[in-house]
C-alpha cells in the first residue's frame, strides 16, 4: 500500500502470519522473520520498479498520462534554464536516487513482518519537499500529481504473482528466487 507520511512517500507491506503455526518448525522459523526475503527480493524489486517508472515517465505504473501533463510556462522556463538537460521529474536527482538506489533522503524499515521503503528528500537549495509534491501534486503551484512511487500492484500484469511465487518459494523451500519486475 502506498502511503504519504507528513514529509515522505512510502510503500509498506505487512505480512499476516495468523494460522501458520501448523507448518513445520523450519517453515515457522522463516515465517517468523521475513527480513531476509525483504532484503534479497523486495528491496531490489522496488528499486528496479522505480527505475522503470522513471525510464517510462510513469508509463510502467500506469501513470503516463499524469506525467505527460505540460509544465506551466513559468516553471518550464525555469526548469529549462537550470535543469534543461534532465528528463521530466528529474531536478536535483535526489528523489530519483532515493527511490532507485537508496540514496540521500531514502528510508527503509524492516521488522520481522513489516516492510516500509520510501523517500523524503527535501531540496537543500529550496527547502521544498519534491517527494510529496510529485506524488500528490501541488495545486497552489499548478503542479499536477506525477506519482513517482508505484505500488507492486501497479506494475505490469504478472508482477504481483511473480513476487508471491518468490515469497512462497522462500517460505516453503528456503530458496530465494527474485521476483520478475
Amino acid at each position: 500500500m502506498i502511503r504519504l507520511g507528513e514529509h515522505s512517500i512510502h510503500l509498506d507491506a505487512k505480512v499476516d502470519t495468523r494460522g501458520w503455526e501448523t507448518f513445520s518448525s523450519e517453515i515457522q522459523a522463516r515465517v517468523a522473520d521475513f527480513r531476509p526475503w525483504f532484503t534479497e527480493v523486495l528491496v531490489p524489486a522496488f528499486r528496479e520498479m522505480e527505475k522503470k517508472v522513471y525510464d517510462t515517465e510513469g508509463g510502467y505504473s500506469g501513470h503516463a498520462a499524469e506525467w505527460a501533463v505540460d509544465y506551466s510556462d513559468r516553471y518550464a522556463e525555469w526548469k529549462e534554464q537550470w535543469y534543461g538537460h534532465l528528463n521530466k521529474e528529474h531536478l536535483e536527482e535526489k528523489l530519483f536516487g532515493a527511490l532507485t538506489e537508496g540514496g540521500e533522503g531514502s528510508f527503509l524499515i524492516m521488522e520481522p513482518d513489516l516492510f516500509v521503503i520510501g523517500a523524503d528528500p527535501v531540496s537543500e537549495r529550496t527547502g521544498y519537499n519534491y517527494a510529496a509534491a510529485q506524488q500528490l501534486g501541488a495545486p497552489a503551484a499548478n503542479v499536477p500529481p506525477r506519482p513517482p512511487l508505484a505500488g507492486f500492484d501497479e506494475g505490469p500484469p504478472g508482477l504481483m504473482e511473480s513476487l508471491e511465487d518468490s515469497l512462497l518459494a522462500w517460505m516453503l523451500l528456503g530458496e530465494v528466487i527474485p521476483g520478475e519486475v
